[in-house]
């Protein structure tokens, strides 16, 4: 049995965004709600990305990746579909996931 070595794990983090460059995080209109990707006889209020990365969190079971791509998914989905319709210019909004990297890294994850 392979012994699996945490301490470079504990020491290394993966950051998140709901946006890409230039782009606006979205959500209902102020004091609205959407129904919820996982279970429609919930509402929620908030971001699209934030509240559906949440309900995709619970319902993968705490498991980050499937949970990001789903609400990823989402997101791009519903800001196409309920934001972009009736603008001149397509809205769009693409959470992006920057892979672990060490603690102290000198790297620029945007190169």
């Amino acid at each position: 049995q392979q012994k699996i070595d945490t301490k470079d794990d504990l020491n290394r983090y993966t950051l998140i965004t709901a946006t890409s460059d230039g782009e606006q995080s979205w959500g209902p209109s102020q004091g609205g709600s959407f129904d919820s990707p996982v279970n429609k006889n919930k509402k929620l209020t908030g971001s699209f990305f934030t509240q559906s990365f949440f309900e995709f969190l619970e319902m993968h079971g705490g498991h980050f990746e499937p949970a990001f791509r789903d609400a990823r998914n989402f997101t791009i989905t519903k800001v196409a579909r309920e934001v972009s319709r009736g603008e001149a210019k397509p809205v769009t909004q693409t959470p992006r996931l920057n892979p672990p990297m060490p603690i102290g890294d000198p790297s620029n994850i945007y190169n």
